[in-house]
């Protein structure tokens, strides 16, 4: 059995080492000339975790209306649902049934699990390629290698983890039992369960400290809560305010060593922003990850509705629009990497944009998520809500601006000329009317003198 599972692996690594052996310049073509690499690894998870995320949004606000009456479930009261109604979207279907529901529900959860697995090996990925590059003795070695084949590697390997064919788990179970269901045969279940995973959870753990580390933060934040307290009694600070210090705080506190980086040279902050946009939120993700499917199995025996399972699973949405956010961020800084390198401290300010990410408290992915959503619908990448308006996408409000500006340009030229050709007819009026005589009397003089007047030649003729 465990030879069966192997053999689609072993197929394709010979497929690909065949194919770059015999076409060697169409491989090194798509892997460099293409942008084909950037559109799966990128675009592509982008648009599938946008969909997934709002049909999961969908069946949050289906299962609402189903359950409205019911007493034994908790309401959801999750922010994209929330999201969804104030969009004005009617995101209930009266045909659907509850069976319907769950059966849905669960394809929306195990796909929305695929999909953060997949950003967290992504993440890990292109952590560890920055921090190889950026380690002195190991850039050197790096360096030797072209920049096409690490490339050609990068697509062969996503390649494998996101479109290779493998039978499901239940027709492994009919084919070598039922014992067989139970292993997963997704590629990215496979890297994720047994090289990712035990990797990140220690992480994770070591982030949030010891024991007495975290008994010392407990009590830390204790002390400036009951700080924060005194001065909302006091009128010098609002309870938003203090909410809000509370949880940048709690949520900073894994981020604290790369912010000191920003005291010292860019260098040195570069290890910082691999720090914050890679390891961390890839660690964070992982325990969230985690979590989700240790309560699901206890969900399995209680309830599928349980208030902790679902703060979880909205954690989990979380994350993903973080990711879809980083990574389009990520591609966009590495385009215009030569331009920041002559900007000064443009890495400091590289960090400060993904801690502002990062933290919730700012609302930065959210708010660059939802551009990113209004802007996919604009474009008809995806299908735009009932209350869609275009003309409030971003790129519509640009276009708008530079043609206002070039109609109004236009249009002040046209008034300045206007001005102009008064100005000087007023000047000639005014220049005529100096001794009262009227402008035509006047031209009609000018030219009847002119014609009395001889020329040089004609006064030299006369006097001959």
């Amino acid at each position: 059995m465990t030879l069966a599972m192997c053999l689609p692996h072993i197929l394709y690594g010979v497929g690909a080492f065949v194919a770059k052996w015999l076409l060697s310049d169409v491989f090194v073509y798509i892997a460099s000339d293409v942008p084909l690499l950037e559109c799966i690894t990128v675009f592509g998870p982008t648009f599938h975790t946008v969909v997934a995320v709002q049909r999961y949004q969908h069946l949050c606000n289906v299962h609402r209306k189903l359950y409205a009456n019911d007493p034994l479930v908790v309401e959801d009261d999750s922010p994209p649902c929330e999201d969804n109604e104030r969009r004005g979207v009617d995101n209930y279907d009266p045909t659907m049934t509850k069976i319907q529901l769950k059966k849905e529900e669960k394809k929306s959860n195990a796909h929305l699990q695929k999909l953060l697995r997949y950003w967290i090996i992504y993440g890990l990925v292109i952590s560890f390629g920055k921090l190889l590059i950026m380690l002195p003795l190991v850039c050197r070695l790096v360096s030797k290698i072209e920049d096409n084949m690490i490339r050609q590697l990068l697509l062969v390997m996503f390649v494998w983890l996101r479109y290779l064919p493998l039978p499901s788990s239940k027709q492994m179970g009919k084919t070598f039992g039922k014992h067989a269901r139970l292993y997963s045969t997704n590629t990215i279940d496979i890297v994720y369960c047994n090289l990712v995973q035990p990797f990140l959870l220690p992480l994770a753990n070591v982030t949030e400290g010891r024991k007495q580390t975290r008994g010392m933060i407990e009590f830390f934040l204790a002390q400036l809560e009951t700080f924060l307290s005194v001065c909302v009694f006091m009128k010098a600070l609002r309870a938003e305010g203090k909410e809000q210090i509370v949880h940048v705080v709690t949520e900073g506190l894994a981020l604290l060593p790369a912010c000191i980086t920003l005291l010292m040279p860019s260098m040195f902050t570069a290890y910082g922003c691999v720090y914050v946009g890679g390891f961390v939120s890839t660690a964070n993700s992982a325990k969230c990850d985690d979590a989700i499917v240790k309560n699901d199995k206890k969900a399995a025996f209680i309830s599928d509705d349980d208030p902790k399972l679902l703060q979880l699973r909205m954690l989990r949405v979380r994350w993903l629009r973080y990711w879809c956010v980083y990574v389009n961020v990520l591609f966009l800084l590495a385009r215009a990497d030569s331009i920041l390198a002559w900007i000064p401290l443009s890495t400091h300010a590289t960090l400060i944009l993904l801690v502002w990410l990062q933290l919730p408290a700012f609302g930065g992915a959210p708010l660059l998520y939802d551009i990113l959503v209004t802007e996919m619908s604009g474009f008809g990448i995806i299908e735009p809500d009932e209350s869609f308006d275009a003309e409030k996408t971003l790129t519509m409000r640009l276009l708008n601006r530079m043609s206002t500006s070039g109609f109004e340009k236009e249009k002040n030229d046209d008034v300045g000329h206007e001005v102009e050709i008064d100005d000087a007819e007023s000047l000639h009026s005014s220049r005529s009317n100096k001794d009262g005589i009227p402008l035509e009397k006047r031209a009609v003089m000018e030219s009847s003198e002119e014609r009395e007047t001889p020329t040089i030649m004609e006064s030299a003729a006369i006097t001959n």
